[in-house]
């Protein structure tokens, strides 16, 4: 099975399942950012209150794809040191802290400040520590078809990577039907996660939100809760 997403930074647990339920996940990276969304940002809980926390940017534009925004070196200087407090202070108590810390100093000291490649690797490290083993690609650095339209695109890398299932988020159904999918040789899955009543308040928030608070060996249970539709 194959996904393909815009990489978000550290995103939700549903976000989570989809990439670990494929064999190949796309990181969708030559496609236009999209301001106040979920590329740079996400929620955590404060005081049981969503609260949000931003990667600095600078000079981001929606006429700019995503691997061509960059972060704003000496504001993310900064915002490294306050982010790491909030969760400090506000996750005290979990006997997790350490073991999310250390994932978050892997991907925030980074060497790059291109927003594409921090978000690639929030994903990537929380996969891998969840003992994902699904293989990540760039769709800018592996395929060439950038100019043709949305959904003919994604047929595309289906047919390139030999891969003939296809798996979106629910939201998905409002752009994709099965029966487009099906007339260009691919069957489309929906994912439905279970965990919206198992995790309450937690669902919504970045995965940091349950890994602190579940932790890692719980985690890799929850992200099975789910079902193809």
């Amino acid at each position: 099975m194959i996904s393909i997403m815009q990489p978000y930074f550290f995103p939700y647990i549903g976000y989570i399942q989809m990439v670990c339920q494929s064999n190949i996940f796309v990181h969708y990276d030559d496609v236009p950012y999209i301001k106040q969304g979920w590329i740079n940002r996400n929620r955590i809980l404060i005081n049981d209150n969503p609260s949000y926390f931003t990667l600095p940017l600078t000079k981001a534009s929606s006429n700019k794809n995503i691997n061509e925004i960059y972060l704003d070196e000496e504001k993310f200087n900064r915002w490294k040191v306050k982010f790491i407090k909030t969760i400090e202070q506000n996750y005290s108590q979990s006997p997790y802290l350490k073991e999310t810390k250390q994932m978050i100093y892997d991907v925030i000291n980074t060497s790059s400040l291109k927003l594409s490649d921090i978000s690639e690797d929030s994903i990537e490290t929380c996969t891998r520590a969840l003992d994902c083993e699904t293989q990540f690609i760039k769709s800018s650095q592996s395929f060439s078809n950038i100019k043709t339209n949305s959904k003919q695109r994604i047929y595309d890398i289906c047919h390139s990577m030999k891969r003939y299932q296809y798996v979106n988020a629910t939201g998905g159904s409002i752009l994709y039907t099965k029966e487009e999918f099906q007339e260009n040789g691919i069957h489309l899955f929906f994912i439905e996660s279970n965990l919206q009543s198992v995790l309450k308040n937690h669902f919504y928030m970045s995965i940091l939100d349950v890994l602190l608070t579940y932790g890692l060996e719980r985690t890799r249970s929850l992200i099975k809760e789910y079902r193809l539709i």
